[in-house]
């Protein structure tokens, strides 16, 4: 009896889960208990999600899922609501390597602009995503370069909120300026706003979110340099999934439209207390009345790491 009260013991302790809870969760581990007794994942919940998904691991690589396939990492699971990305191209169609003009293609829909050769390197990678390694080069006849990732016809709504996004890694040369101009119909100016953090040699994503002007019609989301007329130049950068999506929210990132996720939990017991961590350890506690709880979609951070239900 000794022996098998010390048992008892080690496994209360051995547990992942907290003491008293009915159900849990631990989506970063994907592993799964109702009633202290461990449970395959489909038996702890149900997920539908009618499109592919990125989502980032816990060092900010991102992975693509299929459609009705969990976004889990070990940073835990994806949850987010649908979403388009706005910019016709970001999945890089079109593109191949060479200087452009004499052989190599920026991306259907992409250009430049201004006094330097344009040259693709390679289509690859930045942090998992699909990327395009441009260098551009050449004595400056001009004040003014500006790489510039989708068509300047790409409508823009005015007096509406957006956010917009774009992944960088700076290989040679100075940082670009990233940003949005927003333009009449015209094409002419109406302003422009900076991506914030600027393009530097760690790869990372600049954003910003604003309401657009009333009377912007188009944009375009560019990487651009001011020049000094007659000196050299060369940058070498890579670029990824430029993004503008409807909302004051930067989501994850995507190559087309993102389908909602519904992830339904499975409790087998009603009246539970529900308390979601999200990723950064926030806890978020909801009321479970039913054997069943549907995640919102509206939590303050799109990654749940973990999920405990305790007796209400």
């Amino acid at each position: 009896m000794l022996g098998l009260d010390l048992s008892l013991a080690a496994a209360g302790r051995l547990a992942w889960w907290p003491e008293g809870a009915r159900w849990a969760a631990d989506f970063a581990n994907q592993r799964y208990m109702r009633r202290a007794d461990p449970i395959a994942a489909a038996a702890a919940f149900s997920f539908t999600r009618g499109s592919a998904k990125w989502a980032a691991d816990r060092a900010g690589v991102w992975h693509e899922f299929a459609p009705d396939m969990p976004a889990r990492t070990n940073a835990g699971i994806s949850i987010e609501p649908a979403g388009a990305n706005l910019v016709p191209n970001p999945g890089l169609a079109g593109a191949a390597v060479g200087v452009h003009g004499a052989g190599g293609s920026l991306p259907t829909g992409w250009y430049h602009n201004g006094p330097l050769t344009t040259e693709i390197m390679a289509v690859t990678t930045l942090l998992g995503l699909p990327a395009l390694h441009v260098k551009a080069h050449g004595v400056a006849a001009g004040a003014f370069y500006e790489l510039v990732t989708m068509p300047n016809t790409t409508p823009l709504e005015p007096s509406t909120a957006y956010s917009i996004s774009l992944y960088t890694a700076m290989l040679t040369g100075a940082a670009p300026a990233l940003e949005l101009r927003q333009a009449a119909s015209n094409d002419s100016l109406i302003g422009v706003n900076l991506l914030v953090p600027a393009a530097n040699a760690v790869p990372g994503r600049s954003s910003l979110s604003l309401t657009t002007a009333a009377g912007t019609a188009r944009a375009r989301l560019r990487l651009s340099y001011a020049l000094t007329i007659g000196q050299p130049y060369l940058f070498e950068f890579l670029v990824a999934v430029p993004q503008i999506e409807l909302g004051s929210k930067v989501t994850s990132p995507m190559l087309g439209a993102r389908a909602a996720d519904t992830l339904t939990l499975q409790f087998g017991d009603e009246d539970q207390r529900a308390t979601l961590e999200l990723d950064n350890g926030t806890q978020v506690d909801l009321a479970a009345p039913a054997t069943t709880l549907a995640v919102p979609l509206n939590l303050a951070r799109p990654v749940l790491r973990r999920v405990v239900a305790t007796p209400a």
